[in-house]
């Protein structure tokens, strides 16, 4: 029952309070004075209509309307920077034309316990189509045509995505037979791969080997130095002698053996640095063809995050699929046998 009811701003009410009593309760006034407000306030309240600004008090910016129910307080505001319900204080916002669940539920009403003072008697003057829906209303048999509803709705809407997605997985399937000679190009790219591996370890005895042929260039130098050493041995006597001559000459002569060490290293150098070259241009074709196949690779992956998607809309799909049946069956199963309205037999 409503307690009392509270009205600030709204029509021809600045600030006006009324306490109800249990039972019927009438409310009595001269024309124009606000009794028609107070309805159209509770209605407001209850049904969050009329809807817009109208109701606001005349160079008013905001009006607001309190119900006290069950121990509850609700409050409905609106002006120009505010649009929401208060129950017990907590803000509720969002909610555009509709009437928020927390207030239906301590309310328990709705457009059928109203009667303006110009309506037709209640019933009376309906169809009976529009009395069939408000008796449906009554007693919840619309929230199963609206379930109905929604699930033919959702059946379409599954059943447009699944035709979209087979459509997307055909193409796909028609795009990656373009992509057949990846696995052959793999193989061939291992191959390569093995033989770089097998090269460079040849390069790498090839380096030992010169290595060796350098020191044995190096010993043989040496020995046959030394063996023009010991064919002028008899004219040692001679070169003491002319030793301040021959230590210029050794030095001299050190000088341009090690620019032949140099020469020869960097004979050495060049040959390596040849056959490197050669192998360069391989490599930069096996480097474009690894980035080509790790961007292959990667939109197979993304591929495969499709077909996993796909399978879970397939999923969701038949779980609906079976939940309508589920609620067809409960449907079957509480229909009546006879119409509450003519009292026919219910097909």
């Amino acid at each position: 029952m409503i307690e009392s009811i509270k009205l600030i701003n709204y029509q021809s009410h600045i600030d006006s309070s009324i306490t109800f009593d249990s039972g019927i309760n009438c409310i009595i006034g001269q024309s124009d004075s606000g009794k028609s407000a107070i309805l159209k306030a509770i209605n407001w309240i209850i049904n969050n209509k009329p809807t817009g600004n109208a109701f606001i008090t005349h160079k008013k910016t905001e009006s607001s309307v309190q119900l006290s129910i069950k121990n509850n307080t609700i409050i409905r505001k609106k002006g120009k920077n505010v649009n929401k319900y208060v129950i017990n204080n907590k803000d509720l916002e969002a909610f555009k034309t509709d009437v928020p669940e927390e207030v239906k539920k301590i309310i328990n009403f709705s457009e059928l316990n109203f009667q303006n003072q110009f309506d037709s008697s209640f019933l009376l003057s309906n169809s009976s189509g529009e009395v069939a829906k408000i008796l449906n209303k009554i007693i919840n048999l619309d929230v199963i045509d609206n379930s109905l509803f929604n699930i033919e709705k959702m059946k379409k809407n599954y059943k447009t995505e699944y035709e979209r997605i087979s459509n997307n997985i055909v193409k796909i399937e028609d795009d990656l037979n373009e992509y057949d000679w990846i696995d052959e190009a793999e193989k061939k790219l291992n191959k390569l791969m093995k033989k770089e591996s097998s090269i460079q370890k040849k390069k790498d005895k090839e380096t030992k080997i010169n290595i060796i042929i350098d020191k044995w260039k190096s010993y043989h130098y040496e020995i046959k130095k030394y063996k023009q050493i010991l064919s002028y041995e008899k004219r040692v006597s001679i070169l003491l002698d002319e030793q301040i001559s021959w230590k210029e000459k050794e030095k001299k002569y050190n000088k341009l053996s090690d620019i032949y060490n140099r020469i020869n290293n960097t004979k050495i150098e060049q040959e390596k640095y040849n056959k490197i070259l050669k192998y360069e241009e391989l490599t930069n074709k096996l480097l474009k063809k690894e980035e080509i196949l790790t961007k292959k690779r990667q939109k197979q992956v993304k591929l495969n995050d499709f077909i996993i998607k796909f399978k879970n809309v397939s999923d969701k799909i038949k779980q609906n699929n079976e939940n309508l049946s589920c609620l067809i069956e409960k449907y079957e199963k509480i229909k009546p046998n006879i119409c509450p309205l003519c009292g026919g037999d219910f097909k």
